[in-house]
């Protein structure tokens, strides 16, 4: 079991007027929140912008729902990155994750700490869970 851990400083407030608390999303449902997607080709931290983003896939995309508890972390499984769920991701280069809102033009965004927060503390985890044999 592999889960990322995002913290923010300050308790955004939740508005039921523009989040959709159904999660997962239901087909044919307009659903708001984030998306993680794995990126399946090579790319260098210093050259992404909004414009210039690497390759992902759905396949195995992770959606999150938006922060609707006034708390400041959101533990998300990842683990599906790690241990595809079926043949065809297991063929899928895997050169990461990529974050993005869910629609991107319509959903308002999330306010997370990054790898360069100044408190510790506050920037994304990875924990690994495993047994062994």
């Amino acid at each position: 079991k592999v889960i990322l851990t995002l913290s923010y400083d300050i308790p955004i407030p939740f508005d039921a007027t523009v989040f959709k608390p159904e999660f997962p999303p239901s087909p044919g449902l307009v659903w708001y929140g984030g998306v993680l997607q794995q990126v399946i080709e090579p790319w260098e931290e210093a050259k992404v912008t909004w414009n210039v983003q690497p390759k992902t896939t759905e396949v195995n995309q992770v959606f999150i729902p938006p922060f609707i508890r006034n708390v400041n972390i959101i533990d998300i499984d990842v683990t599906r990155f790690f241990l595809p769920v079926n043949e065809t991701a297991v063929a899928t280069p895997n050169y990461g994750m990529l974050f993005r809102l869910w629609p991107e033009e319509k959903f308002p965004g999330f306010r997370f700490a990054s790898s360069d927060f100044g408190e510790p503390v506050m920037r994304p985890r990875l924990k690994i869970f495993y047994s062994l044999p």
